[in-house]
C-alpha cells in the first residue's frame, strides 16, 4: 500500500524509480567501538550518522524558509527525495500511510496558512516518530545496536523539529540545554555499553528519555502561548495557525486527563484571532499536565521503586513536568508561599532520594511536600478533586 501511495508522487517529483514496497532499515553508521572509552573520558561520543534522517535536514529547512509561496520550483523537486524517504520510514515505524500525502500537501499548498498547516503535519509526524524512537531506546528487549540506532534517530529528529521550537525555550530554565544535555548523556551511556549490557543500558537511558520528551512538550507549550498571544494582539491568522501546529504536538497530553479541553482549544485557534484567550488555553493545558505530574509526586514511594532505574525514571518524569509548569505555578500560588526555585530544588532532592533509595523517611517527606503543591495548583486551576486519574470531562458530568 505504501508503494502505491508513493509512486505517483515520486514520478511527479521526477525522482526516478519508485521506492521499494518494503523499505529496509536505515543505514546507520555506528560509532567505532574503540572510540567509546576515549569519548567517555572526554565527554559523550558524537552521534552516529543516520542517513535516512540526516539527509532530510537540508530539505526540510529549505521548505521552512520564508517567503512561503505554496509552491516548489520544479527544478528543485528531486531534492524532496530525502524528505519523502524519511516520511516513508516514519510511516513504516508508526504503521501509518500518509507520507506522500504529507509531502504533497506542502507542494500543493496555496497560501501561507495552508503551508503552515502542511508543515505542521510533517512536524507532528516527526514528533510522534521521535517519541517512538525514544520508546525503542528504553525497551530492554532490544539489543544494544538497536538501542543505539533508535537514540541516534531520535536525536536527528529533534534536530528536524528544533528550528520552530527552540526559540521558545530561550531563558526558560535552560530547557533547551536540558534537552541537548539529555541526548548527550544518553550518548555517553551508549559509548560505554557493551552488547551484554543492553537491559541495563535501556534502564539507564530512561531518565534522559523523560527529560527530552517532556522538554519537547515544554517547547510546544511555550510556542503555543507565544503564538496565541501574537494572534490576538495583532489579529494575526498566521500566528493562529502556528499556535495550532504547536498544540498538535501537545494534544495527546490532554487525552484522558482534560479531554474536553481539546475541543475548547481547537475551537479558539480556528476562530477569529481577536477572540483567542491565551490564558484560558494555558489553563486548559495545565489542567492535564498537573494531573499527569501528580502521579510522579508519589509513585516511587512505598511501591518498591526506590533505588531502581524505574524509580529514577518516574521521578525524572515528574521533575520534567514540574519544570514545565513552574512559571504558572508561581503566578497562581505565589500568594500562598510557593517559591519556584525552592520547589524545583525539592524535585531535584526527590530525584536523588529515589535514586539512592536508602532513606524512606526523607523520601516520604519530600513526596508529601510535592503532593501538597501539586494539589494546591490543581485547586488554583479550578479542579475540584486532586487526582492523577480523573478526566475533567468525567468530572464535569458528575458536577451536572
Amino acid at each position: 500500500m505504501l508503494a502505491a501511495t508513493l509512486t505517483p508522487l515520486v514520478a511527479a517529483c521526477g525522482m526516478g524509480a519508485p521506492a521499494p514496497s518494503q523499505p529496509g532499515p536505515p543505514a546507520i553508521i555506528a560509532a567505532p567501538r574503540e572510540v567509546g572509552p576515549v569519548a567517555t573520558a572526554l565527554g559523550p561520543p558524537p552521534r552516529p550518522t543516520a542517513p535516512i534522517c540526516d539527509d532530510a535536514v537540508a530539505t526540510l529547512a529549505r521548505l521552512r524558509l520564508p517567503p512561503i509561496t505554496g509552491e516548489v520550483d520544479p527544478g528543485e523537486s528531486a531534492e524532496l527525495g530525502p524528505l519523502l524517504a524519511l516520511l516513508a520510514r516514519i510511516d513504516q515505524d508508526l504503521g501509518d500511510d500518509a507520507a506522500a500525502a504529507r509531502l504533497a500537501s506542502v507542494r500543493e499548498a496555496s497560501g501561507e496558512e495552508a503551508k503552515i498547516d502542511a508543515l505542521g503535519a510533517i512536524d507532528l509526524a516527526i514528533s510522534k516518530w521521535l517519541r517512538e524512537q525514544l520508546r525503542r531506546a528504553v525497551d530492554p528487549a532490544r539489543g544494544a545496536v538497536e538501542i543505539a540506532e533508535a537514540w541516534a534517530l531520535a536525536e536527528c529528529a529533534w534536530g528536524l523539529l528544533s528550528p520552530p521550537l527552540y526559540a521558545a525555550l530561550i531563558g526558560e530554565e535552560g530547557l533547551g540545554a536540558r534537552i541537548d544535555g539529555a541526548f548527550a548523556a544518553g550518548r555517553k551511556e551508549l559509548g560505554r555499553s557493551t552488547a551484554e549490557q543492553a537491559a541495563e543500558l535501556a534502564g539507564a537511558l530512561g531518565p534522559s528519555r523523560q527529560r527530552i520528551e517532556k522538554g519537547i512538550f515544554a517547547a510546544a507549550h511555550r510556542r503555543l502561548l507565544v503564538e496565541a498571544r501574537q494572534a490576538k494582539g495583532a489579529r494575526d491568522r498566521l500566528a493562529s495557525r502556528r499556535a495550532a501546529a504547536a498544540f498538535a504536538l501537545l494534544r495527546d497530553r490532554l487525552e484522558t486527563k482534560n479531554t474536553r479541553g481539546i475541543a475548547a482549544i481547537e475551537r479558539q485557534l480556528s476562530g477569529p484571532p481577536a477572540a483567542i484567550d491565551a490564558d484560558e488555553i494555558g489553563r486548559q493545558v495545565a489542567i492535564a499536565l498537573a494531573k499527569r505530574a501528580r502521579k510522579y509526586c508519589s509513585e516511587a514511594v512505598g511501591s518498591g521503586m526506590a533505588g531502581s532505574a524505574a524509580g529514577r525514571t518516574s521521578a525524572e518524569e515528574g521533575a520534567s513536568y514540574a519544570l514545565l509548569l513552574a512559571p504558572d505555578m508561581q503566578a497562581r500560588l505565589g500568594s500562598e508561599g510557593f517559591d519556584r526555585a525552592h520547589y524545583l530544588a525539592r524535585w531535584d532532592s526527590f530525584v536523588s532520594a529515589v535514586d539512592d533509595g536508602d532513606d524512606p523517611e526523607e523520601l516520604a517527606r519530600l513526596s508529601e511536600e510535592l503532593v501538597h503543591w501539586n494539589c494546591a495548583y490543581q485547586r488554583a486551576l479550578g479542579i475540584r478533586e486532586c487526582t492523577s486519574t480523573v478526566d475533567e470531562r468525567d468530572a464535569g458530568r458528575r458536577k451536572r
